[in-house]
């Protein structure tokens, strides 16, 4: 069984404030192989502000940062 991942620290972001659950959903897009750029533009926030919280979710799990390659089907 997966250790317990412990909940992200908030974001500081000007204007919008990313909800408790966002980050994780980032890095769900983002093992799912989806780039940065594209999450943060769905997200409507910063591509850095996506990027720092995704990545420290991804960290805490030991899962990778970078995109694997999707199969070929």
């Amino acid at each position: 069984m997966d250790a317990e991942i412990s909940p992200a620290k908030q974001a500081r972001v000007s204007g919008k404030t990313p909800s408790v659950t966002q980050p994780y959903d980032w890095a769900a897009m983002r093992l799912c192989g989806d780039p940065w750029k594209k999450i943060a533009a769905k997200e409507q926030m910063k591509e850095s502000t996506v990027t720092k919280a995704a990545t420290a979710i991804l960290e805490m799990a030991d899962w990778p940062t970078k995109p694997t390659a999707k199969p070929q089907t």
